[in-house]
């Protein structure tokens, strides 16, 4: 079944793949070997958050 999405639900999915596109062009910028994944999960969640935004992977399949 097909959904046809709102001019305003298009603007949210629009904003939240620039949000997106801005923390995966922070995060590889840190991603070198030594860097934890925790080091890299910690700074994609406040930049997340600094963009108004919150992280899906929370609380995802019981993901802390």
């Amino acid at each position: 079944m097909i959904t046809i999405k709102t001019d305003e639900e298009i603007e949210q999915l629009r904003e939240g793949g620039k949000i997106l596109a801005f923390v995966l062009d922070e995060i590889s910028k840190m991603a070198e070997p030594g860097v934890s994944l925790m080091d890299l999960e910690k700074k994609s969640r406040e930049l997340i958050r600094a963009s108004n935004a919150e992280p899906s992977f929370l609380g995802y399949k019981d993901y802390p």
